[in-house]
C-alpha cells in the first residue's frame, strides 16, 4: 500500500510541476507578447513622428516653391501684360503648368481683368471677388489665407514693370508631394487670353 501512495504523490508531484512549469512559460510567452508589442508600437510612433516631421518639411519646400515660381513669373511676364503679348503669355503659363506641382495660374492687368489664365474657371475673375482683391492689394509675393480647391495653395505676386504695377499673378500649386498631374505629359493645355484692350 505504501507504494501506491508513493506512486499517488509521485503523480501528484509531476502534475503539480507540469502545471507551474506550464504556468511560467504562458507567463514567459506573454510577457514577451507584451514586451514585443510594446517595441513596436514605440517604433510606430517614432515613424509616425519622423513621417509628420517629413510631410511638415515637404509643406515647406512646396510653399517656398510656390513663392519662388510666383516670384519668377511675376519678372518674366510683367512687360507681356503691358504689351498685351497673348502669345507669349500662353506659352509661358502652358510651360509652368506642365508638371504636376503648379495646378494653374492666372495673370491679371492693373484693374484686376483676366489677362490670361491656364483654368477656365477664373476667366471671369473681376475685381471685386474678395480672392482677386487680396491677391491686387497684395505688394509682395504673398501666400493667400483661403484657396479655392482643397490640397492647393495660393500665392499672388505683383507684376511691376519698374515701379509701375501693371497686374498680378495668382499661382495655385498643390500641396501634395505626390499629388497626380492634372494634365497628362504631352496633353495641350487650355490657355484662355482676354482680347487685346
Amino acid at each position: 500500500m505504501r507504494s501506491a501512495a508513493n506512486r499517488g504523490g509521485a503523480v501528484v508531484a509531476v502534475l503539480v510541476t507540469f502545471l507551474v512549469c506550464a504556468a511560467l512559460a504562458a507567463a514567459g510567452y506573454g510577457y514577451l507578447r507584451f514586451s514585443d508589442s510594446r517595441q513596436r508600437a514605440e517604433s510606430m510612433a517614432r515613424e509616425q513622428a519622423q513621417s509628420s516631421e517629413l510631410r511638415q518639411q515637404a509643406e515647406t519646400a512646396v510653399l517656398d516653391l510656390a513663392q519662388d515660381i510666383a516670384r519668377t513669373l511675376a519678372t518674366t511676364v510683367s512687360d507681356d501684360v503691358v504689351r498685351v503679348e497673348n502669345a507669349m503669355l500662353e506659352s509661358q503659363l502652358a510651360a509652368i503648368v506642365r508638371g504636376k506641382r503648379v495646378a494653374g495660374v492666372v495673370i491679371l492687368n492693373a484693374r484686376g481683368n483676366v489677362v490670361a489664365t491656364t483654368d477656365q474657371r477664373y476667366a471671369v475673375t473681376s475685381a471685386s471677388d474678395p480672392a482677386t482683391s487680396r491677391a491686387m492689394a497684395a505688394t509682395t509675393v504673398t501666400v493667400e489665407p483661403d484657396t479655392p480647391v482643397p490640397g492647393q495653395v495660393e500665392v499672388a505676386a505683383p507684376l511691376y514693370v519698374g515701379s509701375e504695377r501693371v497686374g498680378t499673378a495668382r499661382v495655385f500649386v498643390n500641396l501634395e508631394p505626390f499629388a497626380p498631374a492634372a494634365v497628362a505629359p504631352g496633353a495641350a493645355l487650355p490657355v484662355a487670353t482676354a482680347p487685346a484692350e
